[in-house]
């Protein structure tokens, strides 16, 4: 997916904003604000309270679910479309060195973790 460096493509809401999330309409993905990577609808909540001990209640995390939902985030990483290479940064997701699948074009930040795939 082409993206364009000049649009914004990130949504939010009161919610949200209160615990560090952000929707990429485009790429159909939730970004944790701090930490500046992509995480899928049933991870958010798991790296919340653990990696930044956030506590989400179950009403927030079916407005969070919701809210992904009606953005047509994927509940998996190939749910979504990847960024076209060399294209402009993606708002808010840190670039850092990895792998690349040569079939798929799945992106991985470590030799484990391609290995795997």
């Amino acid at each position: 997916m082409l993206l364009d460096g000049k649009v914004s493509y990130l949504k939010s809401s009161s919610l949200l904003d209160r615990l560090g999330v952000r929707v990429h309409a485009a790429l159909r993905v939730l970004l944790c604000v701090e930490c500046r990577v992509g995480l899928p609808p049933g991870d958010i909540v798991g790296h919340l309270t653990q990696k930044h001990q956030i506590s989400v209640s179950s009403e927030d995390k079916k407005k969070l679910l919701q809210f992904a939902r009606n953005h047509s985030v994927g509940n998996k990483p190939w749910d979504s479309p990847l960024p076209t290479n060399y294209g402009p940064p993606v708002e808010l997701v840190k670039e850092q060195k990895g792998f690349a699948c040569g079939i798929g074009g799945f992106l991985y930040d470590s030799d484990f973790s391609i290995n795997g795939h």
